[in-house]
């Protein structure tokens, strides 16, 4: 599962909003809609922090 899929499903089945999401992954709500729509490409450091920040939820 690709780790914006992995984003998609925390933030669907916990009900956590983006914008909660996004503070605690220290990104802001545009970047992470530009990540989603294909607009954008995160940095590796940033995808790194999000995918840690899943892991300890076992997403």
């Amino acid at each position: 599962m690709s780790l914006m899929n992995r984003v998609e499903r925390f933030i669907n089945e916990l009900g956590v909003s983006k914008s909660a999401f996004c503070q605690r992954v220290k990104l802001d709500v545009s970047t992470l809609w530009k990540w989603q729509h294909g607009q954008l490409e995160l940095s590796n450091a940033t995808l790194e922090r999000i995918d840690n920040y899943l892991k300890k939820y076992h997403f």
